[in-house]
């Protein structure tokens, strides 16, 4: 048959194989989480709906903008709120119900008389969980007052919380860097601006983008002459967060964590910036110990080398490993 099979090209990087396992992965996940929700097993509902999810967020990446994909993660999501919330997290499942709902909205054009149901439905699932949240109501459907979490009152007005947000984000660092749990009013004031919070039983994949996603907001802060902000050095700080959600995602590597398996795209990527991040902090730092250079190096060369299949479908993927090559070129030969 020769190099090239029966007449096609070889697919050098799997795609065809790996878009064929997520397909299965969504099928067989999804429907081993419907089995557990309606025995009333929600921990093990979750992780397969975590499963089902990633993987239907991977065939996306492959093939981006494919309706199919599109309604088969807003219906992924939508189960995915309900048992979030069963679990206790509830942000988590509001954002999730308010993103399936939003999917949805994308699809209205093509089909009115069905999407504008399902829009309806998801809405109406992300309210019941937001009632749930503020202690006005307990979803009905959704769970039993039993399970549902008790709402906190509040310390604090949400406006006062929003704007200290700074020292919000000191402290949940602090947190973080210190491997000390949130407190209930660290959670709170996340939620407040915007970010939802994670917590410790979170799969170490899932507290590494946690840590980047706050570095992220800190870096949008403008230090003074000091490099501080309401007291808080950024640059150092966000150094450490950077530093921790790389040794999670080696953590999460090392141990073949699911998520890394199957959204290696998504969290691959976060990684290798995480990398980039770090090795050009250590190339114009004034430390003349090569050490750290060469080991963020190392690991981002390893990284990019499994990104390289997302990239041939996925722009940001491709932009950032052409970023990082030049970078790699640069300091030396990787």
């Amino acid at each position: 048959m020769g190099l090239f099979g029966r007449g096609k090209a070889r697919d050098p990087y799997g795609r065809e194989a790996l878009i064929a396992q997520n397909e299965a992965m969504v099928e067989r996940a999804g429907a081993t989480a419907q089995r557990e929700a309606a025995a009333g097993r929600w921990a093990e509902a979750l992780t397969f709906s975590d499963i089902s999810l990633q993987a239907v967020v991977a065939l996306a990446r492959f093939e981006p903008g494919d309706p199919r994909h599109v309604h088969g993660e807003a219906a992924v999501l939508y189960f995915h709120a309900s048992v979030l919330g069963r679990n206790g997290r509830v942000d988590e499942a509001i954002a999730a119900a308010d993103r399936a709902a939003e999917l949805y909205r994308r699809l209205q054009p093509h089909n009115p008389g069905k999407y504008n149901q399902l829009v309806a439905d998801a809405d109406g699932r992300a309210e019941r969980w937001r009632a749930e949240l503020a202690g006005h109501a307990a979803p009905a459907v959704e769970a039993p007052a039993a399970e549902a979490p008790a709402a906190a009152a509040p310390e604090e007005d949400l406006a006062d919380t929003v704007d200290s947000a700074v020292k919000i984000l000191g402290d949940v660092a602090l947190s973080l860097t210190t491997e000390r749990p949130l407190s209930p009013k660290e959670a709170r004031g996340l939620s407040a601006i915007g970010i939802t919070p994670v917590g410790a039983d979170s799969t170490r994949a899932r507290l590494a983008r946690f840590h980047n996603t706050i570095a992220d907001r800190l870096s949008m802060e403008d230090p003074d002459d000091d490099g501080r902000v309401q007291g808080l050095r950024v640059d150092w700080t966000v150094q450490g967060l950077r530093v921790r959600a790389h040794d999670l995602f080696v953590e999460a590597s090392e141990a073949q964590e699911m998520e890394m398996r199957t959204g290696f795209g998504d969290y691959g990527l976060e990684w290798a910036r995480t990398l980039l991040f770090l090795a050009k902090g250590e190339r114009e730092s004034d430390d003349d110990d090569a050490y750290l250079l060469e080991e963020y190096c190392g690991w981002l060369a390893g990284v990019l080398g499994q990104l390289r299949p997302y990239a041939i479908v996925d722009g940001p993927t491709a932009e950032l490993v052409q970023e990082a090559d030049a970078f790699l070129q640069e300091v030396g030969d990787w």
